[in-house]
């Protein structure tokens, strides 16, 4: 998360540059301690800031309804592209969304899941920090549905092999390491906390510890081999 001294900075090199910034802010409605750090849209004098957000994360993953927050000229500009790419989205969902938005039930879901997720995420992380120290980190930070897992012992070349051994027991973790603009200092993963209740992730735990201590046994020699088994659906 970028820290408020470099959202200021950001937003004076859009301001040089003439360029716009697109923040695409999911799931920033889940926090679960300390004060949150205000939007790019929030903090820009120039109006260069595209806000993002959707409902689909807080609400529900078949609601495939998002928003835009913007200047007027570019909220024009949007609305002209969106007419001549697909019309629109369906008008009923829109004026239901609308209407829970202004009657109050969004504050109040979001209030429950928060109080949901932030449970799930203390048990994620507690969990994995008992079977995964010492060689693991879990970068869990105060907001969002995702925890960040780095494997400190192992390269970043290990990660698609580690990747590919978790699938086929069945365990899909997601690639961190593909989201540096240069190279990672060692094997991370992204795990999402809000679809499951603490007991259903204890079995998914222990397939990742065991497998990382395979690896870990074998000196990481595993990374450059194939990894036997049939790919299991996750």
């Amino acid at each position: 998360v970028l820290s408020i001294e470099r959202r200021h900075a950001l937003l004076r090199w859009a301001g040089r540059s003439g360029a716009l910034v697109l923040e695409d802010d999911y799931d920033s409605e889940f926090r679960y301690g300390g004060r949150p750090i205000p939007a790019l849209q929030g903090i820009d004098p120039d109006g260069r800031v595209i806000y993002l957000g959707s409902f689909s994360k807080v609400l529900s993953p078949d609601l495939r309804l998002g928003y835009v927050v913007s200047s007027p000229p570019v909220a024009r500009a949007l609305a002209a592209a969106k007419r001549r790419a697909d019309r629109q989205s369906p008008l009923f969902l829109q004026r239901a969304v609308a209407a829970y938005l202004t009657e109050g039930h969004f504050s109040r879901h979001l209030w429950r899941m928060r109080a949901r997720y932030g449970k799930r995420r203390r048990a994620l992380v507690e969990e994995l920090r008992r079977i995964l120290s010492p060689a693991a980190e879990v970068v869990s930070g105060r907001a969002g549905i995702q925890l960040l897992l780095r494997i400190t012992d192992a390269p970043p070349a290990a990660t698609p092999t580690l990747c590919q051994a978790l699938l086929n027991r069945g365990v899909r973790l997601d690639a961190a390491t593909d989201c540096y603009l240069g190279r990672a200092a060692c094997a991370e993963f992204l795990l999402g906390f809000a679809r499951h209740e603490p007991a259903e992730l204890e079995e998914p735990l222990r397939i990742i510890a065991e497998v990382l201590a395979d690896f870990r046994a074998r000196g990481w020699r595993a990374v450059a081999e194939p990894v036997a088994g049939d790919r299991a659906s996750a």
